[in-house]
């Protein structure tokens, strides 16, 4: 037996004896990293309620980060890695009863969209299943939608196919991606942007004024994410969350900036503004968000662009039955 073996099934064998003397469940999440807003939302509701296991590529970054976001650093168990590290993927399932991936991806830098959607999400299913865990929550985003124009929907919906492969039970949380209630939250991290905030001028895709969004509170989120693992069963169940409030786009960046001028701009000119702002520090999106809300930018003009819980509900009611929201969690979602 090599070293590396001997290794893990020294520390499998010590988990399994510290959770077994347990009687709290034990939940698994992966995507723990400081830039990462909802790890700590969902943790920090987690550990009331289990015995926690975070999956982080820099654990001492992370431990540091928890105790800034008030969560007691002696109450998670930190396991270093990421979820193509099959070692680590192991390590970190093994005895668990839930799993929660919220690895998540905005922007491609040193781990790319395949990494995290693809290989990741199918190694943590996969691992999972072989463990026979009771439970995975995969997070993905509203709107997914394969082969969409959007990268970022594109990939969110091949790491769902990738969770459905490997743990056919999984259950799908698709967030809406203006999520607030957080100073790093999307909306208020676009908020808080120096150029955004001194110009009176805002330019805006001229195919998105129409759009209708459902801006969702990040702690809500994190609270269907914890029903689900501990106390709601939903095997392959997709859940759609979105807020209370829908506003028309215009609407919702007068809300969100104040009172500026919207102008809005040819499609082409915006997708190339964002391909170049997504490499300045602090970028909240990049270009691969843009057809997120612009329809022109899809070649299928059926594809509902509406980033509302309804709106990405199908029409079909033999395939609505797969679907969920808040109202099913039993959870009432706060308005923006």
């Amino acid at each position: 037996m090599n070293r590396s073996v001997r290794h893990v099934n020294k520390i499998l064998s010590t988990q399994k004896r510290l959770y077994a003397a347990s009687k709290k469940p034990t939940v698994t999440v992966f995507g723990g990293d400081v830039d990462n807003i909802l790890s700590f939302h969902v943790i920090n509701q987690l550990t009331a309620q289990a015995n926690v296991r975070v999956q982080a590529q820099y654990p001492d970054k992370f431990k540091a980060a928890l105790a800034k976001n008030g969560i007691n650093e002696n109450a998670v168990e930190i396991i270093q890695g990421t979820s193509t590290d099959e070692y680590s993927v192991e390590t970190a399932v093994y005895g668990a009863d839930a799993i929660v991936n919220v690895d998540q991806l905005v922007i491609e830098s040193e781990r790319d969209y395949f990494d995290v959607y693809v290989k990741g999400v199918a190694n943590i299913g996969t691992i999972a299943d072989r463990h026979q865990i009771k439970k995975f929550v995969q997070t993905s985003v509203m709107g997914a939608d394969i082969n969409h124009e959007s990268r970022f929907l594109d990939v969110n919906y091949r790491g769902e196919d990738m969770a459905y492969g490997s743990f056919p039970n999984v259950t799908i949380v698709r967030p809406n991606f203006a999520t607030f209630g957080d100073r790093r939250s999307v909306i208020e991290l676009f908020r808080s942007r120096l150029p955004l905030k001194l110009s009176p001028i805002i330019p805006i895709p001229g195919q998105s004024r129409d759009l209708k969004i459902q801006p969702v509170h990040i702690n809500d989120v994190a609270t269907a994410i914890t029903k689900v693992a501990l106390v709601k069963d939903m095997p392959g169940k997709i859940i759609n969350l979105g807020g209370s409030n829908t506003y028309v786009f215009t609407d919702f960046l007068k809300k969100v900036f104040g009172p500026k001028l919207f102008v809005p701009v040819p499609v082409g000119i915006t997708h190339a503004i964002y391909g170049l702002t997504q490499f300045l520090p602090g970028a909240v999106v990049s270009r691969d968000h843009v057809p997120m809300i612009c329809q022109s930018m899809v070649e299928d003009d059926t594809v509902l662009y509406d980033l509302t819980e309804d709106a990405n509900m199908p029409a079909d009611p033999n395939q609505r039955v797969r679907y969920a929201t808040f109202k099913d969690l039993g959870i009432e979602p706060i308005g923006f």
